[in-house]
């Protein structure tokens, strides 16, 4: 019998972002319209303690894990230079001449039943001046967990693991508005500025997860294998402006959300293969996979920042094959392929993108998951002195058409596309490197995400803004290790 225990500890604390004011470029206009400004500090802590052992057929651990964790985070918007005439221009039946009335003005008519107010004064609106919030959470988390591998047979084994989680999370979010005049009707206009509520939120969840698998080896070189896994990812509160679920001009402010959400568990089977061939020049892997997500978590974009929303259910299923060869020392060649079949379930409603109302997602693809997608490499490498070595390598890589947003739709698609990388260098023994790479060789153009405008959208005629991936990039880079 072969007994061995192990103690970890980890701990992070106080770690600041930096300030980030993306002005006025947050709305991605040349018009001033809407700053921000955030900063985030936590303090981390995490421990585990195992034990480990052997008895004849049987290897065995035990062991159980602690954390704790304290989040704070400051965000503040504020209204630009131009917001009171582009709120003035965009939501009142009045002329631009009126909106750049250095008086005021009170317009003949108005959407009453989404701004509220009959004499909406754009000067009102004051550059500098807007809403802050100061949001906190302090969570805990602790489990137990044991994991046992029988080898049945000298080729055939099986393993079972369990696991129990506790997780408690509590939070509070403090909204303050320093313009008062100018948000009278603030409730009105949830996609904006978001509701000035403040909010105290907690979160209970408790989880027992486990994996059972079984293995066979038809030969030292040739393994199959069946698992099933049961996932679980806790729930949280959501550090941001609590805005409407559901606002359109017809109907106004709809009960506020609830900052927090609900933890996500999965359902995982996997069947598949591993082997090598040639005397291990040529290695292939193949994988079939199924899982079912009960409460999947995603981000939302709601127009002024990233939240996470649940969908009651959604599943992804497909096969990947994985392979290298390897025909002379030093020359290996990778391919890879996946074929990954991705659906939300019956009442995916995303409530908190824009537009308004709620976008049904329930049979449409994941976010940013192409069902179709591949990889081709080469690497060589090769003596040039005894203490001196050339190597190259290239790379690409292909994904079919995708989603780029959870607010999906024909505008956030991205066609399938290709990327090529290279990297070629001389590596001394001594421990310098010095190589020439090429990232997106080709140039080629996609979009990483398309999101609805920030402060220029309707509901009927929606804006679409995206952030472009890495064009092409070449360099030289000279690394040394001491």
């Amino acid at each position: 019998m072969f007994l061995r225990w192990k103690v970890e500890a980890r701990h992070r604390h106080d770690t600041p972002l930096h300030p980030f004011t993306p002005s006025p470029t947050f709305a991605l206009s040349s018009a001033d319209l809407l700053n921000a400004s955030a900063t985030e500090g936590y303090q981390t802590i995490s421990n585990e303690i195992r034990l480990i052992g052997e008895s004849g057929r049987l290897q065995w651990l035990v062991g159980g894990f602690y954390a704790q964790e304290e989040v704070d985070a400051f965000t503040r918007l504020e209204f630009g230079v131009d917001t009171g005439r582009y709120l003035c221009g965009l939501f009142t039946a009045n002329t631009v001449a009126s909106c750049f009335n250095a008086t005021g003005f009170q317009p003949a008519s108005i959407t009453t039943s989404f701004i509220g107010d009959n004499n909406f004064n754009p000067n009102l609106v004051i550059a500098g001046e807007g809403s802050e919030g100061i949001f906190d959470v302090s969570s805990r988390s602790w489990s137990v967990f044991a994991q046992g591998t029988w080898a049945l047979t000298d080729r055939f084994s099986a393993t079972l693991g369990l696991r129990y989680i506790d997780d408690h999370k509590e939070g509070t979010g403090d909204n303050t508005v320093d313009n008062t005049v100018a948000l009278t009707d603030n409730n009105s206009l949830p996609p904006f500025l978001g509701l000035v509520n403040d909010f105290t939120a907690e979160v209970d969840d408790t989880a027992l997860t486990g994996t059972f698998n079984v293995q066979y080896e038809f030969t030292p070189d040739l393994m199959v294998y069946a698992s099933y896994s049961r996932g679980y990812k806790a729930g949280g509160i959501n550090l941001d402006r609590t805005s409407a679920t559901v606002v359109t001009p017809l109907t106004g402010a709809q009960p506020v959300a609830d900052p927090t959400f609900d933890p996500e568990f999965s359902d995982n089977y996997e069947v598949g293969m591993k082997s090598q061939w040639f005397n291990n020049s040529l290695g292939l892997n193949l994988t079939a996979f199924n899982t079912e997500f009960e409460d999947l978590q995603i981000l939302s974009f709601t127009g002024l920042a990233f939240i996470v929303e649940t969908m009651p259910s959604a599943r992804t299923r497909g096969v990947e094959l994985e392979s290298y060869w390897e025909p002379v020392e030093d020359l290996v060649f990778t391919a890879g392929v996946t074929y990954a079949d991705t659906e939300y379930g019956s009442g995916s409603l995303l409530t908190q993108s824009l537009p308004n109302p709620p976008i049904n997602l329930t049979g449409l693809h994941f976010t940013n998951a192409p069902v179709w997608s591949g990889s081709l490499g080469m690497a060589y490498s090769w003596d040039l002195t005894s203490n001196l070595e050339g190597y190259f390598n290239i790379n690409g890589f292909y994904g079919s058409d995708r989603s780029t947003s959870s607010a999906q739709g024909p505008d956030k698609e991205q066609e399938a596309y290709e990327l090529i990388n290279f990297r070629m260098g001389l590596a001394h023994a001594a421990g310098w490197d010095l190589a020439l790479w090429c990232r997106n060789c080709g140039d080629t153009e996609y979009y990483q995400v398309l999101f609805n405008s920030v402060y220029q959208n309707s509901a009927t005629s929606p804006n679409v803004d995206g952030y472009i991936g890495d064009r092409r990039e070449i360099g030289l880079t000279l690394s040394v290790d001491f």
